[in-house]
């Protein structure tokens, strides 16, 4: 259910940046506050073309059982996932604090979807965990 709701946050954040394009709404922030401007735009929405439909299939397969559990993989995403999130809060910090005006650090919405990312492969790397765990007594599942 995380996993999806974390899929579903994504989605609005590959909907909402080329809708802000045409949509010059108050709620809706402006195209250019969605990205760093590191990678070009089509670059960077064909890799959240790529992040989203693999999100979309391991928490389908997750809430359907068939994702099945590694506690290898578990704890590696809950490294990953932990320096992701880690990184993504230092550069949000350092964004407010000594980097004020620089797009790639005092950006909040692209940071706000880097910590949903992180978010998603902590949960999932939760899932590997505990779920290997629960199936295999030794602790050893894949």
């Amino acid at each position: 259910m995380l996993l999806s709701a974390l899929t579903g946050l994504f989605l609005v954040r590959v909907v909402a940046q080329p809708a802000a394009l045409v949509i010059d709404h108050p709620l809706l922030p402006r195209f250019e506050s969605w990205q760093s401007g590191l990678v070009p735009y089509s670059w960077l929405v064909a890799f959240q073309v790529v992040i989203l439909a693999a999100m979309c299939v391991t928490a389908w397969r997750a809430s359907t059982g068939q994702l099945m559990p590694s506690s290898r993989l578990g704890r590696t995403l809950l490294v990953v996932g932990g320096v992701y999130f880690g990184g993504t809060v230092l550069r949000l910090v350092l964004g407010l604090t000594i980097q004020i005006g620089s797009p790639f650090f005092a950006r909040p919405v692209p940071l706000f979807f880097h910590l949903v990312l992180a978010s998603f492969l902590l949960v999932c790397g939760y899932y590997h965990t505990r779920a290997g765990l629960a199936g295999d007594p030794a602790g050893k599942a894949r």
